[in-house]
């Protein structure tokens, strides 16, 4: 507490140590106080250099990517669970609070602290902002009654579309859920480690065919002729022909009609058939 003191390292008060004197870890000093007439103190007091070595960080991450609409700051950083000091340099930067927002592209220098002290050595953390683009697709899709469509059916040409039933919901719909006629559902594309921050918008129509009618289920045509399917009376729409009820091939109009054979209409909507034939 005084500032008269002159120190040794020796306890027999030989050596002096002069002022600026690197201390050395372990070391013990010696300090006896003079007056202004170079007299000194009888005893010495003994103090022992322990210096407090904090190690550098190990185990952290160089390479950190982050969300470029998240608003991430110093505190986002992984260092391990270890409170650190962060810098703008390597060396003689300037303290930065933990508040202090990211930036892309930006390198930022984190020293071990135990609030006292600081590590000698330091971790470098590069800071990347991942942006991920809106995916794309048709506004409005069709799916057919016959067949129970989920979300898993929804199209984009991305891959990596994330579906949900809001704008802004932060819930994804399971790509086993039912989809709904009638119902929007909102798209984002999942990147590496985000997802786009804007949603599209695709209408969902379930579409139900009616069957086709006809006044004769048996139908007499004069022999002689020629008849082919555009022959057979059937009302309906986009009327389609099929040589069984089950076929999954159909039947050209052109084909020509063969006696007491039965053939089987369906009608043709935008997208789908009816399920009745």
């Amino acid at each position: 507490n005084e500032n008269n003191v002159v120190w040794y390292s020796d306890i027999t008060l030989t050596s002096i140590i002069q002022p600026g004197t690197a201390l050395n870890n372990g070391q013990t000093y010696y300090g006896t106080l003079s007056n202004m007439h170079g007299c000194i103190s009888t005893n010495a007091l003994q103090v022992t250099a322990s210096f407090d070595i904090l190690p550098g960080l190990t185990n952290v991450e160089n390479f950190q990517v982050f969300c470029n609409s998240d608003n991430n700051t110093l505190a986002d950083l992984d260092v391990a669970n270890v409170n650190v000091v962060w810098y703008d340099a390597p060396t003689n930067g300037n303290v930065l609070p933990t508040s202090t927002l990211l930036q892309s592209g930006e390198t930022y220098y984190a020293f071990a602290t135990n609030g006292t002290c600081e590590s000698s050595d330091h971790a470098e953390i590069n800071v990347v902002f991942e942006s991920v683009p809106s995916p794309t697709a048709q506004p409005s899709q069709i799916f057919c009654n016959n067949t129970v469509a989920t979300v898993a059916d929804l199209l984009t040409n991305e891959s990596g579309a994330i579906w949900y039933d809001s704008p802004t919901s932060l819930i994804p719909l399971n790509p086993n859920t039912p989809l709904q006629s009638g119902m929007i559902y909102y798209a984002a594309l999942e990147g590496q480690n985000c997802e786009s921050t804007s949603r599209i918008e695709v209408f969902v129509n379930i579409e139900s065919v009616g069957s086709p009618t006809t006044t004769e289920n048996t139908q007499i045509l004069c022999g002689g002729d020629s008849y082919t399917l555009d022959s057979l009376q059937v009302d309906g729409t986009g009327i389609i022909w099929y040589d069984s009820p089950t076929s999954t091939s159909v039947l050209p109009n052109t084909t020509v009609l063969v006696s007491n054979t039965v053939y089987y209409a369906a009608n043709l909507g935008d997208e789908c058939e009816s399920l009745a034939r």
